[in-house]
């Protein structure tokens, strides 16, 4: 039995190629571990180096240690071990065969070769950018109405259509850049049916209701003149039943030639009884077998086309989790090697690392996992310990390079509104916005957010944008975070561990921090002011005291001349 918990193996969630010369290796342990070093030498030669392993995070009686080792040249046949030392003082051994106590001569760990493709590659633009979703419907309009059935901007958004276009967004674009966003997250614009949608008709056409091809290209350029990246969102699990594949198998049944694109149980097509699988079983929206390699190949195609065309940044891909993880192989492979700047940003509701971890398949996810844990602390007002254990949890899931840019949300199309969670209170909005502004990785303002709106799950998550409250003061105060945020190297690229959780308060206290300096943020969800009157804190910061007001929270400064 294992009883200082060491979880490694020489697999990519334990070590992993960050470049053809860099290796990021990661171990789990114990928390009665106090010190980790590696060892580490290249076979058939005596050269052993070590290298002291830091740990910035633990939860549930469990820690992780990480080091990325830079080597002289591509990375190719490292054996290595790792040597614990417990805060017993008990020094201990771990290699490929398990633990000892003696140093080992045999049974090394291994690392055989880095490739050329090969490393967990995010682009860099991505890590620590300021998202912004737009709802297209929603969001703006500007000219002629396409549709009769236009409702009311101020309805109830079950489903009716609004009139938001691209025109619209375009006219909005400074608005974005004043806020200080760094890139757009559009859902849906291809020809498709209902308002939201998601039930795609025709890939390579914009849906009349938001506009023309022409409309799009001076969206692109206006955002890439003001600074603004632009991901759209790509539907490939599924398409509508007027998608031209589909209607040639309703016609020509088993003989037609895209019968393999879908999944069909039997012929004819038939909806009632339903005889092929669709997405949450809408019969609207047959799944596509993306397994088949003509239907990567289309997938491919699409993709493609609207980065050649019209220069988009980037996919963000709805429900990745059902693709077959051999599509979003080939995509990446393929894609990445003409576009190697493009993001992939996968849609994910639980652990993303499925789609994410390795690096073969997506870049990053929409991290639904941190929205849960800042429902819990800030709007249900949760306690700090719980809080930490899912951050620590979350963060402790992926590699810290996709972390760093993980896509992380308070809200959705597909959710409550932030502040109806929070029981249409503001400050406890505030709170979460600060704590997403200052986390690391990168935070996602769902359209409307900024300036108070709320609504319920889906579709009443998706009501016409409030512009008249545009100057408000809720919106000031994000606008403030936001360039607060941009301006700090620390916030926006350095490392995060959690430093101070209280075991009876709502004091929740962290540091954000690289080579030269360290922040610390520190947040109190209670509905009482707090004294955090812990010493090792208030020496950390060289402060006498400590006090937090109720819902608020303080900045805290720290020259460090390096963190370790």
């Amino acid at each position: 039995m294992n009883l200082f918990g060491c979880e490694h193996r020489a697999t990519r969630e334990y070590l992993c190629p960050l470049a053809p010369d860099t290796l990021e290796f990661r171990l789990f342990t114990k928390v009665c571990v106090k010190d980790v070093v590696l060892h580490y030498f290249k076979r058939n030669t005596v050269d052993f180096r070590e290298r002291a392993m830091t740990c910035d995070l633990s939860t549930g009686g469990r820690k992780l240690w990480e080091s990325v080792v830079v080597f002289p040249e591509q990375v190719h046949y490292i054996k290595y071990y790792f040597e614990l030392t417990t805060e017993d003082g008990v020094r201990l051994f771990l290699k490929e065969e398990g633990l000892s106590k003696d140093v080992p001569n045999d049974g090394f760990f291994e690392f055989l070769c880095a490739g050329s493709m090969d490393s967990l590659s995010i682009p860099s633009w991505a890590e620590g950018v300021v998202f912004y979703q737009i709802f297209p419907d929603s969001f703006a309009s500007v000219g002629q109405k396409r549709r009769e059935d236009i409702h009311p901007w101020d309805s109830v958004p079950d489903s009716k259509y609004l009139g938001g276009n691209l025109k619209g967004i375009e006219s909005k674009v400074p608005y974005l850049k004043d806020l200080g966003v760094g890139c757009l997250y559009l859902n849906p614009i291809f020809k498709a049916q209902f308002n939201h949608k998601y039930a795609t008709i025709d890939y390579f056409e914009i849906d009349e209701d938001f506009g023309t091809k022409e409309d799009f290209r001076f969206l692109v350029d206006a955002l890439h003149e003001a600074g603004i990246r632009i991901v759209l969102d790509g539907v490939f699990n599924h398409t509508s039943t007027r998608f031209h594949a589909f209607e040639d198998v309703v016609k020509n049944g088993k003989d037609s030639k895209y019968v393999d694109w879908f999944y069909f149980d039997s012929f004819p097509v038939s909806q009632n009884p339903l005889n092929y699988l669709c997405v949450g079983d809408y019969c609207h929206m047959p799944k596509l077998n993306t397994g088949n390699l003509e239907v990567q190949a289309f997938i491919l195609s699409v993709m493609e086309y609207w980065i050649d065309e019209f220069g988009i940044d980037g996919w963000r891909l709805d429900v990745a989790d059902e693709v077959e993880p051999l599509c979003w192989s080939f995509i990446r492979r393929t894609l990445k090697a003409k576009h190697p700047n493009a993001l992939l940003l996968g849609e994910c509701w639980s652990d993303a690392y499925r789609i994410v971890g390795d690096g073969n398949q997506l870049d990053i996810s929409m991290n639904y996992l941190f929205r849960n844990a800042c429902l819990g602390f800030f709007a249900k007002n949760g306690s700090a310990h719980r809080f930490a254990e899912d951050i620590s949890n979350l963060l402790m899931r992926y590699h810290k390079r996709t972390n760093k840019a993980n896509f992380n949300l308070l809200g959705s199309h597909d959710t409550e509104r932030f502040l109806t969670s929070c029981g249409m209170d503001e400050d406890r909005l505030r709170l979460a916005i600060a704590f997403q502004m200052f986390f690391i990785g990168s935070p996602s303002i769902y359209y409307g957010d900024e300036v108070g709106m709320s609504g319920g799950n889906d579709p009443l998550c998706r009501a016409g944008m409030r512009w008249s409250c545009a100057d408000s003061q809720l919106h000031d105060y994000v606008k403030k975070l936001v360039h607060f945020r941009n301006g700090s190297e620390i916030i926006k690229h350095g490392d995060f561990r959690q430093l101070y959780v209280s075991e009876s308060q709502s004091i929740y206290i962290f540091i954000r921090f690289n080579a030269t300096d360290c922040i610390g943020f520190a947040f109190n969800s209670s509905n009482e002011d707090q004294i955090v009157d812990d010493r090792s804190v208030l020496d950390y910061f060289g402060i006498s005291s400590l006090k937090i007001n109720r819902k608020s929270y303080q900045i805290l400064h720290r020259n460090t001349g390096g963190m370790k």
